[in-house]
C-alpha cells in the first residue's frame, strides 16, 4: 500500500542518516582542529536535513490518513474520529 511504501522509504532514509552520523562522529574523533569545524557543520546540516525529511514524512502520512478516512463510509469515519487519541492516555 501507499502508506507502507511511505514507511519503508522513511525507514531507509533513517538508516542512511544514522550511518552517516556514525561515520561523521568517527571522523570527528580523528580530525584536526580545522577539519573538526567542517565536520561539525556537516553534522549540523545533516541533522537539519533529517528534521525536514521527518516533518515531510509526518505531513505525508497525515495527509494520506485524511484521504483514506474520506474514502471510508461516513459511519466508519465517525467511529475513527471518536477513537482518535485513545491509547495515548487522552
Amino acid at each position: 500500500t501507499e502508506v507502507k511504501s511511505l514507511v519503508t522509504g522513511f525507514q531507509t532514509a533513517r538508516e542512511a542518516y544514522l550511518e552517516q552520523q556514525k561515520e561523521l562522529q568517527r571522523r570527528l574523533k580523528e580530525a584536526g582542529d580545522q577539519e573538526r569545524e567542517a565536520i561539525r557543520r556537516q553534522i549540523k546540516d545533516s541533522l537539519e536535513n533529517w528534521k525536514e525529511q521527518h516533518r515531510q514524512f509526518r505531513k505525508d502520512v497525515i495527509e494520506r490518513a485524511k484521504e483514506m478516512k474520506q474514502q471510508l463510509q461516513p459511519d466508519l469515519g465517525r467511529v475513527i474520529d471518536q477513537g482518535a487519541g485513545e491509547g495515548r492516555g487522552r
